[in-house]
């Protein structure tokens, strides 16, 4: 069965053995709806309207800040009440004598935290429990030595920790939780 002919030739007009078929010119029609304008416009519009509608938070920001204190506050209408002006501030204190004032400050002690014990525990609430002591500086580390990223914690378990357990440490120390897979050995 010979070949169907090409598109626009009639069935009945098939060209001689070793000769190509004519094909019909391209039928101007309309343009496709990509290439108007008015399309990007209503992508662009539309774009416009989700962003709008996934950040509904933002809109009320906006809307709830304070004026500042050098703009003109707009005159009340009888049916609105009055704004209320915020209460002045007092200045910090100075001290009185020039000696107090020439005494150097003496450093803030620093935030500390016991480390808790957290080997065997699951990775993830080994980090829930330093969170929760305000230590938010950990590195993990893949126990096996193989170089595994801790994609999800709750599937690791911690085998070493640094620092020590029940030692006093700044807030400011990196935490080293060393983790095996749930179903490996340390």
């Amino acid at each position: 069965m010979p070949p169907p002919p090409p598109y626009g030739a009639s069935p009945y007009m098939l060209p001689a053995p070793g000769h190509t078929a004519p094909v019909a010119p391209p039928t101007p029609g309309k343009k496709p709806a990509w290439k108007n304008w008015w399309f990007w416009v209503l992508i662009v519009l539309g774009l416009a309207l989700v962003g709008s509608l996934m950040n509904p938070s933002r809109a009320s920001q906006t809307q709830t800040q304070p004026p500042l204190a050098d703009a003109p506050l707009p005159e009340p209408s009888p049916s609105t009440p009055a704004p209320v002006e915020p209460a002045p501030v007092a200045p910090p204190a100075v001290p009185s004598s020039s000696a107090e004032s020439e005494t150097t400050a003496t450093p803030a002690e620093p935030v500390v935290f016991t480390m808790p014990d957290v080997v065997g525990m699951n990775l993830q609430d080994a980090q829930d429990t330093l969170q929760a002591l305000g230590s938010y500086l950990m590195d993990q580390v893949d126990a096996t030595g193989m170089g595994r990223a801790q994609v999800w914690d709750r599937n690791w378990r911690v085998c070493t920790q640094d620092p020590a357990p029940d030692t006093t440490v700044p807030i400011e120390t990196i935490v080293t939780l060393s983790a095996v897979k749930l179903d490996e050995s340390c």
